[in-house]
């Protein structure tokens, strides 16, 4: 999986909260698995819950919501499974021992494209209303 950061578009001099990732597992659409590049070599799994958006529930009674959240799930898998993304984190981590991140991911012409965005302008999920 390393050898993913070799091909990275991105490479940053950043802040302390702005990193390389590669997402390994997709569990909805506002959950994931990312192997995160801290520099130096280091790198660590991490869970992440996108920051500001809302996706319907996979684990649900609701069979319409279910189905719908099987969907986001699906085209978050399609847009950044085993692709290089970048994350931008804040230093806590959700009671779920989920770090709160914005997402974005690399389009065909190498822009950056906010996951969380992306989804919402698809309706396959809403803002997230505190």
């Amino acid at each position: 999986m390393l050898n993913h950061f070799s091909e990275h578009p991105q490479k940053i001099v950043h802040p302390y909260n702005v990193f390389r990732a590669i997402c390994t597992e997709v569990y909805d659409g506002d959950t994931y698995t990312m192997l995160v590049d801290l520099g130096f070599h280091t790198y660590v799994t991490i869970r992440v819950r996108e920051q500001d958006i809302d996706t319907p529930e996979i684990r649900t009674k609701d069979l319409d919501e279910k189905a719908e959240g099987y969907k986001s799930r699906d085209r978050v898998r399609e847009l950044i499974l085993d692709k290089p993304c970048v994350i931008i984190t804040d230093k806590d981590t959700t009671s779920f021992d989920r770090w709160i991140a914005k997402v974005s991911y690399f389009g065909e012409d190498g822009s950056l494209i906010p996951l969380g965005q992306q989804l919402i302008d698809e309706e396959r999920a809403v803002p997230y209303v505190k």
